[in-house]
């Protein structure tokens, strides 16, 4: 299992969608390597949380989500759902 961070980013230019994701890079840095692929407003992190077994852990958040949220594109990790909710299913996860 990969130890690393599953974490909730937001765009203002997607006021209603949140980015969420995993990654073994601290979200920080996952923010500032999305934002340096084009965009022009940087990405905030909402929300993080460090965890063993990240990807497992991120395909269960994901779940959830598309359960409580709406996914506009399946090959992407935006969610239309306010970030404080995905915040309280971390702990559902983990």
């Amino acid at each position: 299992m990969s130890a690393g961070y599953i974490y909730v980013l937001s765009n203002p230019l997607y006021p209603e969608y949140v980015f969420i994701g995993a990654s073994k890079k601290t979200p920080a840095e996952k923010a500032a390597e999305l934002y340096s692929e084009g965009l022009l407003f940087p990405f905030k992190v909402e929300t993080a949380k460090s965890v063993i077994g990240m990807e497992s852990k991120l395909v269960s958040l994901h779940k959830l989500l598309n359960k409580f949220g709406e996914r506009p594109n399946p090959d992407r990790d935006f969610f239309k759902i306010p970030a404080d909710t995905v915040e309280n299913l971390f702990d559902l996860v983990d």
